[in-house]
């Protein structure tokens, strides 16, 4: 395992049997740790390198990570965790004899990882309610592809005749998958209905040779009989399934004009309804695929990639559990998604020195605890009362707010739900018993988040102490 240790160069001198050992007084001790070099070494480590003091060993009570700052080291030993870690300085090497501080050029260790025995593991639960919300790759996505592929056939098949209707030269479009089915972060509704896919409909057409509404209405008509109801709508063509009057299953087709077609090479998606204004008719630059790439761009493992679907899928059940009778508006799927990348996910692991077993828990309290962080308060001299705005920007183009429709008073509901999560998170960390921790967790996640039985969860046993040796 390697580990970046940002810390000051300590000094050598002569030590017994004239072994090389580390020293450094405490004049010398750095007064930070730069944390976010150690995340960007390598991401998912929970620990940083204890302050050297003159032993070649010290026990280290630091398992929360604080990417991109640097905090004092006496906040940082501070910290109430559930983990130790001893660092045993083996050897260093510097840059060259006389480096001062940060002259590491590498240097030996030897690790040591305890897991307090009274912290309950609850990511067999996490597993468990994982695998009961997400939406399955055979079962109710495979129903979904099955409708996807037929409206891509109708599309080809009615299409050219639509244009020439219109007197217009024939499009064939190309298609591409987006949205959380392209993800991989889909979650089932609560009802076990009305579930969706998104599909991106390409036009190898300029902007300037359709207006976006008229360029939908096209799919409209090419798709309009298929279903009882088709609709076009703000950002997509969505036609909806039904049975016996209730809502199965829906599919969103978004419009573009393909960035092969126009000028400066970007794609531009159709927003507008028919009856709308002038203003809200727009071709607006639009990149899905793009943003998958950004999003998941920042996580090297497979334990990484799956484990942020893990929190945004969490994330999505929370928002369907605990806004569905606010009547108050949810932050939206993709604000969520974006949420989790931009405001501290990164991999934990139960163990992160072996790294065999991810911790869900503390990669959701990472990302709640990002996300209230980065909430504004401001004064409103209206209301002489404190508000709560989040900005949520995409990583691309065209860099919009996420959150810039929510309200006031939405957001500000939004800011004490996740208060409200953050505390119930916090008190499944610290819990004892797998049981009273998952019950806790049940009222934030519904009735899905399973709970064991007192008889399973058994006795708390010693700690265990994995041992490796590692170069920084």
């Amino acid at each position: 395992m390697s580990l970046c240790l940002p810390v000051a160069v300590p000094q050598r001198e002569a030590g017994a049997h004239g072994r090389e050992v580390i020293s450094q007084s405490r004049r010398e001790a750095p007064q930070f740790v730069d944390c976010a070099a150690l995340c960007r070494y390598q991401p998912g480590v929970e620990f940083i390198a204890p302050p050297l003091s003159g032993n070649r060993e010290e026990v280290l009570d630091e398992r929360v990570s604080f990417p991109d700052r640097r905090i004092p080291l006496e906040q940082a030993f501070q910290s109430q965790v559930s983990a130790i870690l001893r660092v045993t300085i083996i050897r260093v090497e510097r840059q060259s004899p006389h480096s001062g501080f940060y002259g590491w050029r590498s240097a030996q260790l030897e690790t040591s990882y305890q897991r307090e025995a009274n912290v309950a593991n609850v990511q067999t639960q996490f597993n468990a309610f994982n695998t009961a919300i997400r939406l399955g790759r055979f079962g109710e996505e495979q129903t979904l592809r099955d409708k996807r592929d037929l409206l891509r056939a109708r599309l080809e098949e009615k299409l050219p005749g639509v244009f020439e209707r219109h007197s217009e030269d024939a499009q064939s479009p190309t298609f591409a998958d987006q949205g959380s089915y392209e993800m991989g972060t889909g979650v089932k509704s609560l009802d076990g209905r009305d579930y969706d896919i998104d599909q991106g409909v390409y036009f190898e057409v300029p902007t300037s040779a359709y207006e976006p509404v008229e360029l939908k209405e096209r799919v409209f008509e090419a798709l309009e009989g298929h279903t009882p109801k088709v609709e076009v709508r703000r950002a997509c063509v969505t036609v909806f399934y039904e049975e016996n009057g209730d809502p199965l299953y829906h599919v969103d087709l978004a419009v573009y004009s393909s960035g092969d077609a126009n000028p400066d090479g970007k794609d531009y998606l159709a927003r507008g309804k028919v009856n709308s204004g002038p203003e809200f008719r727009t071709w607006g630059v639009s990149s899905p695929g793009t943003l998958k790439e950004t999003l998941f761009s920042k996580f090297a493992s497979e334990d990484g990639r799956s484990q942020f679907r893990h929190v945004v899928r969490y994330l999505k059940r929370w928002k369907d559990l605990q806004f569905q009778a606010t009547g108050l508006g949810a932050p939206r799927g993709i604000a969520l998604t974006v949420i989790a990348q931009l405001y501290g996910y990164f991999p934990h692991y139960i163990d992160p020195i072996a790294r065999d077993q991810v911790d869900d828990l503390a990669a959701l309290i990472q990302v709640v605890d990002g996300t209230i962080a980065a909430f504004v308060k401001t004064w409103d001299q209206a209301t002489s009362t404190f508000k709560h705005r989040l900005a949520v920007r995409l990583p691309v183009e065209p860099w919009s707010d996420l959150c810039e429709r929510m309200t006031d008073l939405q957001l500000e509901h939004f800011y004490n739900k996740l208060l409200s999560l953050q505390e119930a998170l916090r008190s499944a960390r610290q819990a004892v018993d797998p049981v009273d921790a998952c019950t806790t967790l049940r009222r934030q996640f519904g009735d899905d988040f399973p709970v064991p039985e007192k008889e399973l969860t058994g006795k708390r046993h010693g700690p265990a102490i994995i041992s490796s040796s590692a170069n920084a």
